[in-house]
């Protein structure tokens, strides 16, 4: 909450961030879910071999 007194900070915030390190995380970020779905698409058999058979047990 601000108060009435309230002023920016002196001196200005200045956040610098090295990009080589935010560039990393942003491709470990993205990867992960890219590599869940490459998974699941593997490991998922055909779907239509699949909806064929359904009613056979």
């Amino acid at each position: 909450m601000l108060t009435p007194g309230a002023a920016r900070p002196v001196p200005r915030v200045l956040v610098e961030l090295p990009v080589s390190q935010v560039a990393l995380l942003l491709v470990g970020v993205a990867a992960l879910p890219l590599l869940i779905s490459a998974a699941t698409a593997v490991r998922r058999a055909d779907p239509a071999v699949a909806l064929r058979h359904q009613g056979d047990s």
